[in-house]
């Protein structure tokens, strides 16, 4: 869990500045849920579903509590952590003016 935490709150940061150096901003501070403990929680109990099998032989049995924690991480990326919006941004910047990598 330490281990996880630690890359999480790397990841976080690391949005982070994605943000604040694509809005040039240093105030800009994205959303505490995103990569937060919560979510190191989440990661555990996904991670359980998978090697431990908790409901049973039947894998249509996990089915549904993997369905809701992959759900929840995906709504984390585009709700908690705005990565949609960010890339969109940055998509309208190239449309406008221009992405090379020269």
């Amino acid at each position: 869990m330490q281990k996880t935490r630690f890359y999480f709150k790397v990841a976080h940061w690391f949005l982070t500045g994605i943000e604040r150096g694509m809005y040039n901003d240093d105030s800009l501070i994205i959303d505490s849920d995103c990569f937060g403990d919560f979510f190191v929680t989440k990661l555990n109990e996904y991670i359980y579903l998978f090697e431990e099998n908790p409901f049973g032989e039947n894998a249509f049995s996990s089915f549904i509590p993997e369905v809701s924690l992959t759900y929840q991480f995906w709504y984390m990326l585009n709700d908690q952590c705005d990565i949609d919006k960010q890339m969109n941004d940055f998509m309208v910047y190239c449309w406008y003016q221009g992405c090379w990598p020269e």
